[in-house]
C-alpha cells in the first residue's frame, strides 16, 4: 500500500500541455501515472468505474463509481491500488474560473437565481470543510461525464471554455 508520509517528494505540476487558461478535462489514462505532486488548479474527479485509492495529504479513501472527489490547489495528491476496470474524468479548473463564478455568486446574492457551483452535490464550501469525496447522485454524474466528454471532444476553444464554465453551473 502506497502512502504520503512527511517529508515525501512531491512535484508541481503544471499545466503544459493543449489547454486552456480556464483549466482542463481528460480521462484517466493508466500508462501515464503521476507521482505524488501538486498544481495551482482546483482538481476534482469524477469516478465512473471501478476504485481506486485518493491519498490527498496525510489522509487516504477509497473511491468508486458516482463518486466526486474535489482537490484544492496547493494540496499534494496521488492516486493508486486501481481495479483493473477503474476508470475517471479528471478535471481542472484555473483560479480565475473559480474566482468567475464565486463573483458571479456575490452578484446574485439573495435574488433566488442559480448560482455557480448549485448544482454540484456539495457545494464548493462544504468541501473546503473538509469532505473532499462525496457520493453524487447518478444524473448529476451523468451530466458531469456528459459535460466532461464535451469539454475533451470539443474542436473548438470556444466549445471547450464553455463547457468549463459548465463546471460552475
Amino acid at each position: 500500500r502506497q502512502q504520503m508520509e512527511i517529508g515525501m517528494q512531491v512535484v508541481l505540476q503544471e499545466l503544459i500541455y493543449d489547454s486552456l487558461r480556464e483549466g482542463a478535462v481528460w480521462p484517466f489514462d493508466r500508462r501515464y501515472l503521476r507521482p505524488p505532486h501538486f498544481h495551482g488548479q482546483l482538481e476534482c474527479l469524477l469516478i465512473r468505474r471501478g476504485s481506486a485509492t485518493l491519498y490527498l495529504a496525510t489522509q487516504y479513501q477509497v473511491v468508486r463509481p458516482g463518486q466526486l472527489c474535489w482537490i484544492l490547489p496547493g494540496v499534494p495528491h496521488v492516486m493508486g491500488n486501481f481495479s483493473p476496470d477503474f476508470d475517471m474524468w479528471v478535471v481542472e479548473l484555473d483560479s480565475a474560473l473559480v474566482d468567475d463564478c464565486w463573483a458571479m455568486i456575490k452578484a446574485v446574492g439573495s435574488r433566488g437565481h442559480c448560482a455557480p457551483f448549485e448544482s454540484w452535490s456539495l457545494p464548493l464550501g462544504e468541501q473546503l470543510a473538509g469532505r473532499p469525496v462525496v457520493d453524487v447522485p447518478a444524473e448529476v454524474a451523468e451530466f458531469l461525464d456528459e459535460l466532461a466528454a464535451g469539454v475533451w471532444a470539443a474542436s473548438l476553444p470556444t466549445q471547450a471554455r464553455s463547457g468549463l464554465a459548465g463546471f460552475g453551473l
